[in-house]
Protein backbone atom coordinates (compact mmCIF):
# COMPACT_ATOMS: atom_id res chain seq x y z
CA UNK A 1 0.00 0.00 0.00
CA UNK A 2 2.73 2.51 0.84
CA UNK A 3 4.63 1.65 -2.39
CA UNK A 4 1.64 1.84 -4.67
CA UNK A 5 1.16 5.43 -3.35
CA UNK A 6 4.73 6.45 -3.80
CA UNK A 7 4.98 5.16 -6.99
CA UNK A 8 1.48 6.71 -7.75
CA UNK A 9 3.25 10.00 -6.57
CA UNK A 10 6.14 9.33 -8.61
CA UNK A 11 3.76 9.50 -11.75
CA UNK A 12 1.79 12.41 -11.04
CA UNK A 13 5.40 13.95 -10.27
CA UNK A 14 6.31 13.05 -14.06
CA UNK A 15 3.22 13.99 -15.32
CA UNK A 16 3.11 17.73 -13.46
CA UNK A 17 6.80 18.25 -14.90
CA UNK A 18 5.28 18.76 -18.09
CA UNK A 19 3.32 22.37 -17.48
CA UNK A 20 4.79 25.47 -17.96
CA UNK A 21 7.75 25.99 -16.11
CA UNK A 22 9.75 29.66 -14.75
CA UNK A 23 9.18 33.30 -15.18
CA UNK A 24 9.87 35.68 -17.95
CA UNK A 25 12.88 37.19 -16.04
CA UNK A 26 14.38 33.49 -16.44
CA UNK A 27 15.81 32.74 -19.46
CA UNK A 28 17.75 29.03 -20.34
CA UNK A 29 20.77 29.38 -18.34
CA UNK A 30 18.95 30.98 -15.62
CA UNK A 31 17.80 27.32 -14.13
CA UNK A 32 19.96 25.89 -11.42
CA UNK A 33 20.94 22.26 -11.40
CA UNK A 34 19.31 20.26 -8.43
CA UNK A 35 21.45 18.04 -6.44
CA UNK A 36 21.61 14.25 -6.79
CA UNK A 37 19.26 13.18 -3.50
CA UNK A 38 20.35 9.38 -3.80
CA UNK A 39 19.71 5.94 -2.08
CA UNK A 40 21.56 3.58 0.46
CA UNK A 41 22.99 0.12 0.06
CA UNK A 42 24.36 -2.25 2.58
CA UNK A 43 25.70 -5.48 1.81
CA UNK A 44 24.75 -8.30 4.40
CA UNK A 45 27.79 -9.70 5.24
CA UNK A 46 27.52 -11.32 8.68
CA UNK A 47 28.14 -15.17 10.55
CA UNK A 48 26.40 -17.69 8.33
CA UNK A 49 25.76 -21.01 9.59
CA UNK A 50 27.58 -23.94 7.73
CA UNK A 51 24.06 -24.47 6.03
CA UNK A 52 24.15 -21.36 4.60
CA UNK A 53 21.25 -19.79 7.42
CA UNK A 54 21.71 -16.24 7.91
CA UNK A 55 21.72 -14.32 11.34
CA UNK A 56 20.28 -10.77 10.23
CA UNK A 57 20.90 -9.69 13.79
CA UNK A 58 24.39 -9.96 13.45
CA UNK A 59 25.42 -8.32 10.13
CA UNK A 60 28.61 -6.26 10.25
CA UNK A 61 28.14 -2.48 11.86
CA UNK A 62 31.00 -0.97 10.67
CA UNK A 63 31.57 0.44 7.19
CA UNK A 64 29.86 3.39 8.08
CA UNK A 65 26.85 2.07 10.30
CA UNK A 66 24.62 0.19 8.21
CA UNK A 67 25.33 1.39 4.54
CA UNK A 68 27.86 2.06 2.15
CA UNK A 69 28.62 6.29 1.40
CA UNK A 70 28.17 6.70 -2.67
CA UNK A 71 29.80 9.93 -3.89
CA UNK A 72 26.59 10.67 -5.80
CA UNK A 73 24.40 10.71 -2.56
CA UNK A 74 23.07 14.98 -1.63
CA UNK A 75 25.95 15.90 -4.90
CA UNK A 76 25.81 18.36 -7.65
CA UNK A 77 27.35 17.73 -10.66
CA UNK A 78 29.04 21.57 -10.17
CA UNK A 79 31.14 22.64 -7.44
CA UNK A 80 29.70 24.57 -4.74
CA UNK A 81 30.47 26.47 -1.88
CA UNK A 82 28.30 25.16 0.74
CA UNK A 83 27.48 23.37 4.13
CA UNK A 84 24.75 20.81 4.37
CA UNK A 85 23.09 18.41 6.46
CA UNK A 86 21.31 15.11 4.90
CA UNK A 87 19.01 13.35 7.34
CA UNK A 88 17.21 10.14 6.27
CA UNK A 89 14.81 7.75 8.08
CA UNK A 90 14.53 4.22 6.92
CA UNK A 91 11.41 2.19 7.79
CA UNK A 92 11.92 -1.09 9.00
CA UNK A 93 15.41 -1.20 7.66
CA UNK A 94 17.13 -3.54 10.04
CA UNK A 95 16.59 -7.24 10.91
CA UNK A 96 16.03 -9.18 13.77
CA UNK A 97 16.54 -12.47 14.31
CA UNK A 98 14.37 -12.88 17.35
CA UNK A 99 11.62 -12.68 15.33
CA UNK A 100 12.90 -13.26 11.65
CA UNK A 101 11.60 -10.19 10.37
CA UNK A 102 12.59 -6.52 9.42
CA UNK A 103 11.81 -4.42 12.84
CA UNK A 104 13.80 -1.72 13.46
CA UNK A 105 14.42 1.95 11.75
CA UNK A 106 17.99 3.24 10.63
CA UNK A 107 18.19 7.09 10.76
CA UNK A 108 21.26 9.04 9.43
CA UNK A 109 22.64 11.82 9.80
CA UNK A 110 25.63 13.47 7.52
CA UNK A 111 27.11 16.85 8.42
CA UNK A 112 29.33 18.55 5.48
CA UNK A 113 30.79 21.47 3.63
CA UNK A 114 31.88 21.93 0.11
CA UNK A 115 34.67 24.27 -1.13
CA UNK A 116 35.06 25.84 -4.41
CA UNK A 117 38.79 26.82 -5.87
CA UNK A 118 40.04 26.72 -9.25
CA UNK A 119 37.78 29.53 -10.69
CA UNK A 120 34.80 27.65 -9.88
CA UNK A 121 36.06 23.97 -11.74
CA UNK A 122 36.96 22.02 -8.88
CA UNK A 123 35.80 20.74 -5.49
CA UNK A 124 36.16 19.39 -2.41
CA UNK A 125 33.82 17.95 0.30
CA UNK A 126 33.71 16.36 3.50
CA UNK A 127 30.68 14.22 4.76
CA UNK A 128 30.44 13.18 9.04
CA UNK A 129 28.46 10.50 9.11
CA UNK A 130 26.21 9.69 12.19
CA UNK A 131 24.14 6.56 11.98
CA UNK A 132 21.51 5.11 14.79
CA UNK A 133 20.80 1.53 14.03
CA UNK A 134 22.94 -1.74 14.64
CA UNK A 135 25.25 -1.05 17.89
CA UNK A 136 29.39 -2.24 17.01
CA UNK A 137 28.49 -5.05 19.98
CA UNK A 138 26.21 -7.61 19.32
CA UNK A 139 25.40 -10.82 20.29
CA UNK A 140 27.21 -14.04 18.14
CA UNK A 141 24.54 -16.02 19.31
CA UNK A 142 21.51 -17.44 16.17
CA UNK A 143 18.04 -15.85 16.76
CA UNK A 144 19.04 -13.43 19.76
CA UNK A 145 17.70 -10.29 19.51
CA UNK A 146 19.48 -7.11 17.63
CA UNK A 147 21.75 -4.36 19.45
CA UNK A 148 20.85 -1.18 18.77
CA UNK A 149 22.51 1.75 19.88
CA UNK A 150 24.09 5.40 17.83
CA UNK A 151 27.71 5.87 16.58
CA UNK A 152 29.79 7.78 14.36
CA UNK A 153 30.15 6.47 10.63
CA UNK A 154 33.16 6.03 8.44
CA UNK A 155 34.35 9.54 7.40
CA UNK A 156 34.24 10.76 3.46
CA UNK A 157 36.33 12.87 1.50
CA UNK A 158 35.85 13.77 -1.94
CA UNK A 159 36.92 15.56 -4.79
CA UNK A 160 35.48 16.54 -8.48
CA UNK A 161 36.81 18.63 -11.26
CA UNK A 162 34.58 20.28 -14.73
CA UNK A 163 36.08 18.61 -17.40
CA UNK A 164 33.78 20.10 -20.44
CA UNK A 165 30.76 22.25 -19.87
CA UNK A 166 28.92 24.43 -22.81
CA UNK A 167 25.46 26.22 -22.48
CA UNK A 168 23.24 22.94 -21.77
CA UNK A 169 25.57 20.21 -20.93
CA UNK A 170 28.26 19.54 -18.03
CA UNK A 171 30.55 16.48 -17.88
CA UNK A 172 32.44 16.23 -14.29
CA UNK A 173 34.84 13.13 -12.93
CA UNK A 174 35.66 12.94 -9.59
CA UNK A 175 37.27 10.59 -6.96
CA UNK A 176 35.75 9.99 -2.95
CA UNK A 177 37.47 7.88 -0.32
CA UNK A 178 35.61 6.57 2.73
CA UNK A 179 37.80 6.25 5.43
CA UNK A 180 37.70 3.96 8.32
CA UNK A 181 37.32 5.88 10.86
CA UNK A 182 33.98 4.63 12.43
CA UNK A 183 33.57 0.95 15.09
CA UNK A 184 34.86 -1.98 14.61
CA UNK A 185 32.51 -4.85 15.39
CA UNK A 186 32.70 -7.31 18.54
CA UNK A 187 30.31 -10.18 18.52
CA UNK A 188 29.91 -11.35 22.68
CA UNK A 189 28.89 -14.65 23.68
CA UNK A 190 28.81 -15.56 27.52
CA UNK A 191 30.74 -11.84 27.84
CA UNK A 192 33.62 -12.72 25.63
CA UNK A 193 34.38 -11.61 22.49
CA UNK A 194 34.27 -14.12 20.50
CA UNK A 195 34.67 -12.73 16.91
CA UNK A 196 35.95 -9.42 16.14
CA UNK A 197 36.27 -7.86 12.88
CA UNK A 198 38.25 -5.02 12.70
CA UNK A 199 37.09 -1.42 10.41
CA UNK A 200 39.86 -1.32 8.42
CA UNK A 201 38.89 -0.70 4.76
CA UNK A 202 39.06 2.38 2.98
CA UNK A 203 36.75 2.71 -0.48
CA UNK A 204 37.80 4.53 -2.82
CA UNK A 205 35.09 5.73 -5.70
CA UNK A 206 35.76 7.07 -9.02
CA UNK A 207 32.97 8.42 -11.16
CA UNK A 208 32.46 10.36 -13.99
CA UNK A 209 28.73 12.43 -13.89
CA UNK A 210 26.91 14.28 -16.52
CA UNK A 211 24.07 16.32 -17.24
CA UNK A 212 21.91 17.98 -19.71
CA UNK A 213 19.40 21.32 -19.08
CA UNK A 214 16.78 22.08 -21.55
CA UNK A 215 15.44 25.47 -20.38
CA UNK A 216 13.71 24.31 -17.14
CA UNK A 217 14.10 20.52 -17.93
CA UNK A 218 16.84 18.40 -16.70
CA UNK A 219 18.53 15.37 -16.74
CA UNK A 220 21.69 13.72 -15.12
CA UNK A 221 23.93 10.53 -14.87
CA UNK A 222 26.18 9.24 -12.59
CA UNK A 223 28.39 6.22 -13.47
CA UNK A 224 30.50 5.62 -10.22
CA UNK A 225 32.65 2.39 -9.04
CA UNK A 226 33.01 1.74 -4.81
CA UNK A 227 36.16 -0.34 -4.85
CA UNK A 228 37.52 -2.14 -1.78
CA UNK A 229 41.53 -1.25 -0.84
CA UNK A 230 42.54 -3.67 1.97
CA UNK A 231 40.44 -5.71 4.27
CA UNK A 232 39.15 -5.83 7.73
CA UNK A 233 41.22 -8.03 9.94
CA UNK A 234 39.16 -11.06 12.13
CA UNK A 235 40.18 -12.73 15.26
CA UNK A 236 39.09 -15.38 17.11
CA UNK A 237 39.90 -13.64 20.42
CA UNK A 238 43.92 -13.22 20.20
CA UNK A 239 43.95 -15.61 17.30
CA UNK A 240 43.91 -13.81 13.87
CA UNK A 241 41.85 -15.61 11.37
CA UNK A 242 41.99 -13.98 8.60
CA UNK A 243 40.88 -10.87 6.46
CA UNK A 244 37.33 -10.35 4.96
CA UNK A 245 37.89 -8.43 1.81
CA UNK A 246 34.47 -6.94 1.04
CA UNK A 247 32.99 -6.55 -2.67
CA UNK A 248 33.15 -3.71 -4.83
CA UNK A 249 30.31 -2.34 -6.38
CA UNK A 250 29.42 -0.42 -9.30
CA UNK A 251 26.47 1.85 -9.73
CA UNK A 252 24.04 3.67 -11.89
CA UNK A 253 21.96 6.62 -10.42
CA UNK A 254 19.84 8.50 -12.64
CA UNK A 255 17.80 11.87 -11.88
CA UNK A 256 15.36 13.74 -14.18
CA UNK A 257 13.09 17.03 -13.77
CA UNK A 258 11.53 20.31 -14.31
CA UNK A 259 11.12 23.36 -12.49
CA UNK A 260 7.36 24.44 -12.20
CA UNK A 261 8.55 27.53 -10.69
CA UNK A 262 11.60 29.27 -10.81
CA UNK A 263 12.34 33.33 -10.22
CA UNK A 264 14.97 34.38 -8.61
CA UNK A 265 13.64 37.87 -8.16
CA UNK A 266 10.60 36.81 -6.36
CA UNK A 267 9.70 38.54 -3.24
CA UNK A 268 8.80 35.72 -1.36
CA UNK A 269 10.60 32.98 0.31
CA UNK A 270 10.25 30.34 -2.15
CA UNK A 271 12.15 31.60 -5.24
CA UNK A 272 11.77 27.83 -6.93
CA UNK A 273 10.25 24.15 -6.92
CA UNK A 274 10.98 21.15 -9.13
CA UNK A 275 9.54 17.51 -8.90
CA UNK A 276 12.89 15.01 -9.13
CA UNK A 277 12.03 11.41 -9.62
CA UNK A 278 15.81 8.94 -9.78
CA UNK A 279 16.21 5.41 -10.98
CA UNK A 280 19.23 3.84 -8.62
CA UNK A 281 21.35 0.91 -10.08
CA UNK A 282 23.29 -1.01 -7.86
CA UNK A 283 25.53 -4.69 -8.69
CA UNK A 284 28.27 -6.49 -6.92
CA UNK A 285 31.03 -6.80 -9.43
CA UNK A 286 33.30 -9.75 -7.51
CA UNK A 287 32.36 -13.13 -5.41
CA UNK A 288 32.19 -12.73 -1.83
CA UNK A 289 34.97 -13.45 1.01
CA UNK A 290 34.79 -16.24 3.15
CA UNK A 291 36.07 -16.54 6.97
CA UNK A 292 35.94 -20.08 8.21
CA UNK A 293 34.46 -19.86 11.98
CA UNK A 294 31.73 -22.37 13.95
CA UNK A 295 29.52 -19.91 12.01
CA UNK A 296 31.34 -18.70 8.83
CA UNK A 297 31.59 -14.73 7.40
CA UNK A 298 30.24 -14.26 4.28
CA UNK A 299 27.65 -12.60 2.14
CA UNK A 300 25.58 -15.50 1.99
CA UNK A 301 23.34 -14.04 -1.15
CA UNK A 302 26.89 -13.88 -3.19
CA UNK A 303 26.26 -11.29 -5.88
CA UNK A 304 23.31 -9.41 -5.63
CA UNK A 305 21.85 -6.52 -8.14
CA UNK A 306 19.79 -2.99 -6.16
CA UNK A 307 16.82 -1.57 -7.97
CA UNK A 308 15.83 1.76 -6.01
CA UNK A 309 13.09 4.42 -7.29
CA UNK A 310 13.80 7.97 -5.28
CA UNK A 311 11.05 10.34 -6.17
CA UNK A 312 11.34 13.99 -4.22
CA UNK A 313 10.66 18.00 -4.76
CA UNK A 314 13.41 20.97 -4.19
CA UNK A 315 12.46 24.00 -3.04
CA UNK A 316 14.99 27.26 -3.70
CA UNK A 317 14.69 28.74 -0.16
CA UNK A 318 15.59 32.36 -0.16
CA UNK A 319 18.71 33.66 -1.89
CA UNK A 320 21.38 30.99 -0.68
CA UNK A 321 19.56 28.13 0.36
CA UNK A 322 17.46 24.92 -1.42
CA UNK A 323 15.81 22.14 0.40
CA UNK A 324 14.97 18.51 -0.79
CA UNK A 325 12.23 16.32 0.48
CA UNK A 326 11.85 13.15 -0.73
CA UNK A 327 11.30 9.25 -0.61
CA UNK A 328 13.36 6.11 -1.50
CA UNK A 329 11.62 2.85 -2.09
CA UNK A 330 13.41 -0.81 -3.08
CA UNK A 331 11.94 -1.89 -6.60
CA UNK A 332 12.12 -5.60 -6.46
CA UNK A 333 9.70 -6.75 -3.72
CA UNK A 334 10.52 -9.98 -1.88
CA UNK A 335 13.59 -10.85 -3.39
CA UNK A 336 17.11 -11.40 -1.84
CA UNK A 337 18.46 -7.67 -3.10
CA UNK A 338 15.35 -6.39 -1.12
CA UNK A 339 17.24 -6.67 2.11
CA UNK A 340 19.62 -3.89 2.20
CA UNK A 341 16.91 -1.75 2.02
CA UNK A 342 13.15 -0.64 3.73
CA UNK A 343 9.66 -0.65 2.72
CA UNK A 344 10.29 3.11 2.74
CA UNK A 345 13.31 5.36 3.01
CA UNK A 346 12.70 9.84 3.63
CA UNK A 347 15.11 12.13 2.89
CA UNK A 348 15.69 15.93 4.03
CA UNK A 349 18.32 17.45 2.76
CA UNK A 350 18.95 21.08 3.34
CA UNK A 351 21.81 22.92 1.51
CA UNK A 352 23.25 26.49 2.41
CA UNK A 353 25.57 28.01 -0.38
CA UNK A 354 27.86 30.67 1.12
Amino acid sequence: MVKSFFYGLGAILLAGSTLQAGHESCVDSCYPMPNMIGDFITLPDGLVNPANQFDYAVMVHNSGGVSRTKASQNNNILPQDRLFLDTSWSDDALFDASNNARSHEVYRTNFGFEKVFQDGLSSVELRLPMINGYDSNASALINSQAALGTQFGNLYVGGKRVLWQDGESTLTAGLGVTLPTGNSTDYVFMGNTFVNIENETAFLKPYVAYSHQNGASFFQVWSELDLAVGGNDVYNGNVFLGEYQQQNLYALDMQVGRWLYYNPNASGLVKGVAPIVELHYTTTINDTDNINLVQNYRNPFNRMDFWNVTMGMQAQVGEASNLRLAASLPVRNGSQDETHASDLTLFLQWDIMR
